[in-house]
């Protein structure tokens, strides 16, 4: 990574048209919290979930049995617990579980707490025991608030090792629609991505990311301009230095993933700064940065043909890809796997990454699939998966 305050611009292409060339639009700091309340001081603390596990005496002891030897291997390279925010068919709310990710075990069932009703997102941080869930009203409508943030924090066998915590930022306003959120690998930060004059998510209005300090509660946003769409994928890279966001605009014609410091000293930069094209391979909406900074991935090309590409973050240009259109690959799945869909998290380098597909979620290294289990209790609907 370059040592560049501030932003970086990566322009990418849209799976319906190239960019001939690279736009640059400038972001706007603002040190107000989002919501209400004071500004505090936003130094960097530790994991909030470590203190919890103190303060209540958990068992660190207790973990998940070991994977049976007849299990795949590619299970044990893997985060050992996911959570997923389901509902069944025609049976509201959705609520949140805790899933062992060898054998797909239901551990443990979260419901929103009052006065909300469901959760909409969920997000967590590179320990895999410190997740954070965003609660909303249910029915909720195009993804809008009022939205609390609470801390849910596990042991190494999946059991929560206190209630719901509620975060201490206010809860965002009613007409914000927040997209997406990632929480830093420390958990000590949390970044959303919101629209804070959109009418519905397809028609986003302005875009802001706002960065939370768990601890504290104090948040800096960083607005753009541009009228557009920030929703599509947040991730950290493993230090916790640098966030990536894609931003689509002219109704998702033109499509950008951006890098921005949200730590730099002063945290003020707000220049455009590098702007690298981005070849044109039918860019997906979830491209992710790996956590060592070097690569991009994302799912380009169309089904039955999708291939997981790497790009260069120092060039743009592609670095590699995982082509999954052998149908031999897909074995394990009920019926054949049409698509890669997304891709949901990433090792440290990317060679192995967890992905959604149209039969379920799946982890992919060396081209091959293997399937993450999941038992078979009744029509099932996942809305947001994290590990």
């Amino acid at each position: 990574m370059n040592g560049v305050g501030g932003l970086r611009v990566i322009a990418a292409v849209a799976a319906a048209a190239a960019i001939a060339a690279a736009v640059t639009v400038s972001l706007v700091v603002t040190d107000r919290p989002a919501g209400s309340g004071p500004v505090r001081s936003a130094g960097r603390t530790a994991d909030p979930c470590a203190t919890a596990s103190a303060t209540h005496g958990t068992t660190p002891s207790a973990t998940l049995p070991a994977l049976e030897a007849s299990a795949p291997a590619a299970l044990a390279g893997v985060p050992p617990l996911f959570v997923v925010i389901t509902q069944r068919s025609g049976s509201p709310p959705p609520y949140a579980v805790v899933r062992a990710t060898a054998t797909g075990d239901e551990l443990a069932t979260i419901a929103a707490p009052r006065p909300y009703g469901t959760f909409g997102l969920v997000t967590a941080a590179a320990n895999d025991r410190t997740f954070v869930l965003a609660a909303q009203p249910w029915p909720t409508y195009q993804g809008r608030g009022p939205t609390r943030f609470f801390l849910l924090c596990l042991n190494a066998a999946g059991q929560p090792t206190e209630r719901l915590k509620p975060l201490p930022m206010p809860p965002m306003p009613a007409s914000d629609i927040v997209y997406r959120m990632a929480l830093s690998p420390d958990a000590s930060r949390l970044a959303v991505a919101v629209a804070t004059e959109g009418k519905s998510l397809n028609t986003p209005g302005k875009s802001q990311i706002v960065v939370f300090t768990l601890a504290t509660g104090s948040a800096r946003a960083w607005s753009l301009p541009t009228t557009g769409d920030v929703g599509s994928a947040l991730s950290w890279t493993a230090n916790g230095q640098t966030l990536a966001f894609q931003f689509s605009y002219r109704n998702g014609l033109f499509t950008q993933l951006r890098l921005l410091r949200p730590g730099a000293p002063g945290g003020r930069q707000n220049s455009s700064g590098e702007t690298v094209k981005w070849t044109a391979d039918g860019f997906s909406q979830d491209a992710l940065i790996v956590p060592d900074g070097t690569k991009i991935v994302c799912v380009t090309g169309n089904p039955p043909y999708a291939v997981v590409t790497y790009y260069s973050v120092r060039t743009g240009k592609r670095a590699g890809f995982q082509r999954v259109n052998n149908a031999a690959i897909y074995a394990g799945f009920p019926s054949p796997v049409t698509a890669v869909a997304g891709v949901d998290w990433s090792s440290t380098t990317g060679s192995t990454l967890l992905v959604s597909t149209l039969q379920g979620e799946a982890v992919l290294t060396a081209g091959h699939l293997t399937p993450i289990p999941f038992p078979n209790d009744g029509p099932l609907v996942p809305l947001a998966t994290a590990w």
